[in-house]
């Protein structure tokens, strides 16, 4: 079997999979093994996401061009800010809430905590770093504290901060109140209704009744009762400015079926729970309406797809594309079951056509670059991962999958420098620095990859001194 279709096969069809940092983790305690972080990439649930917060951030006086929410994989209820205006939302926590109000409110008050300065402060170095490292680092910052391992907790700070997490976690926990009444004035700006704020705090807060251990949400933003009527009533008092935001909810309940048949166990059990949906007509319920039709047919797909029954997934498509405009989110879908199928003059036809409907999407472009990999069209596929990291410098899979194609084509020297990039921004600088040399090794001498080559290792080798030089002088205070 061929790396690519080692590669196709282990490529989750919704998300990108993000392998966990490789180098040594000498600080983690406890036998914890990294486990992978998923990181969407689906335009769709994106697209959603970044249309609801533009609103928001122009109340915030952002720029939303400079601001960046991401969704992971991960189905408990937690959100956080993080440096250079990265926004990180669970999926669980957008199948959680029940409307686009919801979602915003959650958004708002993140984006409070962000232009209050209240993100968590990670090292300089580390500030160009992919998202996924980011987050790597963030989530076992909360698993240090659920379980009560502050050395856990503060090896996962990238920098290794001696900062106790407890007086962390204590200064964050005492801005709450801060970011909801920011969250609240820009909610009223953007015209959404800052009530579901409150609404989707008090959901939050009786999950811990269910169980001894709270969800990471309540971890760093802790909600109780005085703080859900603080809210409701500073909205009472605040209600939107503007129009509400000409959003559909039949893209919310889109995307929420998405997550659904993507992110459960049995695929097969989630086409019996669409089936009985799409079965179901009642006024004491939103299944029988025009858009909770569309949205669970689409869910009943894309399990059909996850389940490996591809023929029955297209039939259902079909139905879904026939007497709608061409959606580029249908038929990426399309396309990606095309090739899985090993239809790739179909699939990349497909990926073709989504992609001129939606040609600022790297997952388009990194599928279609897939896709022509596959099919042989190796020269096309470089040329176009190459046009994809110039306008998406930091998704570090874009050079994986760059330094797959150069190696299959020979190019030994460029396979290695896309390979150093793609470990530099995983934040693996032993295996960063390794390729590094490689690829200084392969170029010709004078060569403008052997340069940029080795002017990157040598920088990253500088790091390393740096931050060996900070380490014995933070070991040598303690």
């Amino acid at each position: 079997m061929t790396l690519s279709r080692t590669l196709r096969q282990l490529l989750p069809p919704l998300f990108m999979l993000l392998l966990t940092l490789t180098g040594p983790r000498s600080g983690m305690a406890g036998g914890q093994e990294d486990k992978p972080v998923l990181v969407v990439t689906d335009p769709e649930i994106n697209d959603l996401i970044t249309e609801i917060s533009k609103p928001l951030l122009i109340a915030a006086d952002l720029d939303p061009e400079t601001v960046r929410f991401h969704i992971i994989l991960n189905a408990s209820l937690n959100a956080f800010a993080l440096p250079n205006q990265h926004i990180v939302l669970h999926s669980g926590l957008v199948l959680a809430a029940g409307s686009l109000d919801e979602i915003a409110g959650v958004m708002a008050h993140e984006v409070g905590h962000l232009t209050a300065g209240h993100h968590l402060k990670l090292k300089s170095t580390a500030r160009n770093a992919s998202i996924k490292a980011l987050v790597i680092s963030a989530m076992g910052l909360a698993a240090g504290v659920a379980s009560g391992n502050h050395q856990l907790s503060q090896a996962a700070i990238i920098g290794g901060q001696a900062g106790a997490v407890s007086e962390i976690l204590d200064d964050m926990r005492e801005k709450e109140t801060q970011s909801d009444r920011l969250a609240v004035g820009y909610l009223q700006k953007a015209g959404y209704h800052p009530a579901e704020l409150a609404t989707f705090l008090d959901r939050i807060s009786q999950t811990q009744r269910l169980t001894d251990l709270p969800p990471p949400y309540l971890l760093t933003h802790p909600v109780s009762s005085q703080r859900v009527m603080e809210v409701a009533s500073l909205a009472a008092e605040t209600p939107p400015l503007r129009p509400h935001p000409d959003l559909s909810e039949e893209r919310l309940l889109r995307v929420r079926a998405k997550l659904e048949a993507g992110t459960g166990i049995d695929p097969m059990r989630a086409t019996e729970t669409f089936r009985a949906r799409l079965g179901t007509v009642g006024p004491e319920n939103l299944q029988g309406t025009p858009g909770s039709r569309f949205a669970n047919r689409y869910g009943l797909a894309l399990a059909l797809r996850y389940a490996g029954r591809l023929p029955e997934a297209l039939e259902e498509l079909a139905i879904l594309m026939k007497d709608r405009p061409p959606d580029p989110y249908l038929l990426r879908e399309r396309g990606l079951i095309q090739m899985e199928r090993d239809h790739l003059a179909q699939a990349i036809e497909d990926l073709e056509a989504a992609s001129r409907l939606k040609p600022d999407s790297f997952d388009l472009a990194y599928h279609l670059a897939f896709a022509q990999s596959e099919s042989g069209d190796l020269t096309g596929a470089a040329s176009r991962l190459r046009r994809v990291i110039v306008d998406h410098p930091l998704e570090a899979e874009a050079y994986y999958l760059l330094g797959v194609v150069e190696g299959k084509r020979g190019l030994m020297g460029a396979s290695h420098l896309a390979l150093a990039r793609h470990h530099r921004l995983n934040l693996d600088r032993e295996t960063a620095l390794w390729h590094y040399r490689e690829a200084v090794r392969q170029f010709a001498k004078g060569e403008a990859g052997e340069e940029s080559a080795r002017d990157e290792m040598e920088r990253l080798e500088k790091e390393a001194v740096e931050e060996e030089r900070a380490n014995k002088r933070r070991r040598l205070r303690h």
